[in-house]
């Protein structure tokens, strides 16, 4: 049955509101077209827009503390939005629950920068009992988390995946796995993760795991102290951009992956705890941007391996740790002149963004007019 409100009260309990009458079974496929308040709780197999008839915008929002369960009995995509530039919006508890099967919510359709990007958006709560593939027919569309993401079933992000979390997401009760399966080695493949939690606030929470099983991902954090959990990146090379502090990051796992992980200028912490017990394999960790004693593997010189450290490069040069557990590099080969000491000189360490350069091969980025004395 079709919710296209013609009765005009945008309630689910109206018959008139549906083109084949109220759905009364929980193997029932569902198209809206329309705004829906769901007035008590309700399972149905699938939801959807259409690719046509649908307003542009459609929200499903509910009354009496109803919630929504969606199961994927019958079907392979049990949530979708067929509307080019559209936004799909859940702003009510959600509940998935296929009894076991891996179900996928597809975006089967796209936008552009002019009219926007279509999108699938959970508001409030997105309860996982089993897993969940996400995926796009193409990268012009968004996945939006701005509730909270419960459950302890995997979300997994294939091919195409663009996914945001909300300044209000709350990942702090979630005990899945964010699971990335998708991307591979072409671009137009690439999936893209970024995290505008709030400072202070729970992107990946403590123990839990961020799992790269494929190539081609970017994971970007925007608020400080968000990213609680482990990474693990087997043999593929994710690129991770942390922009602010970060003081209780987990552990890296690899296998033969490299994990680029870009930093600011303006970062002055982030915290690893300690990695000495993570394997590392033959994997690398090249880090770009941070200066000295600004990132950091637990609290002393036993934060990191031996060997661990020989298969990190801080800025184009393999690192020590000190006592408290930051790295530093004992040249620097790469830093940016800024003038922030004032005086333009270039022996002034403070105009610097990674201190001196102290090597003939050092590569510098001039900000500022610069004396060299």
């Amino acid at each position: 049955s079709t919710f296209n409100n013609a009765g005009g009260d945008n309630l689910w309990s109206n018959a008139a509101n549906w083109s084949a009458g109220i759905p009364t079974d929980n193997t029932a496929k569902i198209t809206v077209d329309a705004d829906l308040t769901v007035d008590s709780d309700k399972t149905v197999a699938q939801i959807k827009m259409a690719g046509t008839g649908s307003a542009a915008s459609v929200t499903i929002t509910a009354t009496n503390d109803a919630t929504l369960t969606i199961t994927g009995v019958g079907v392979t995509q049990p949530i979708q939005n067929n509307k080019k530039s559209s936004s799909f919006i859940f702003d009510l508890p959600v509940v998935f629950d296929s009894d076991g099967e891996t179900e996928t919510l597809r975006l089967n359709s796209g936008g552009d920068e002019t009219s926007g990007f279509a999108n699938i958006t959970f508001s409030s709560s997105l309860t996982l009992y089993d897993p969940l593939t996400v995926s796009g027919v193409n990268k012009n569309h968004d996945l939006n988390l701005n509730g909270s993401l419960l459950g302890s079933a995997n979300l997994i992000f294939a091919t195409k995946t663009q996914a945001n979390f909300g300044t209000a997401y709350d990942g702090s009760s979630y005990e899945g796995t964010l699971t990335v399966a998708g991307g591979g080695e072409a671009t137009n493949n690439q999936v893209t993760i970024i995290s505008n939690v709030a400072d202070d606030g729970t992107f990946l929470r403590s123990e839990s795991l961020l799992n790269v099983i494929n190539e081609g991902v970017s994971i970007t954090v925007n608020g400080a102290n968000t990213l609680k959990g482990n990474i693990s990146l087997g043999d593929n090379d994710p690129v991770l951009t942390i922009n602010t502090n970060q003081s209780t990051v987990g552990t890296v796992t690899m296998g033969a992956g490299t994990l680029t992980l870009i930093v600011p200028e303006s970062l002055t912490e982030l915290a690893f705890a300690d990695n000495s017990s993570s394997d590392w394999g033959t994997g690398s960790l090249v880090i770009t941007g941070a200066g000295n004693n600004e990132i950091s593997f637990g609290t002393d010189a036993s934060g990191l391996t031996e060997a661990q450290l020989a298969l990190i490069s801080l800025n184009g040069s393999t690192p020590v740790i000190n006592t408290s557990g930051q790295l530093s590099t004992s040249s620097v080969l790469i830093s940016t002149f800024n003038n922030a000491g004032g005086d333009n000189l270039w022996s002034n360490a403070a105009n610097w963004s990674a201190g001196i350069p102290t090597d003939n091969t050092a590569k510098i980025t001039v900000d500022a007019d610069l004396t060299v004395d």
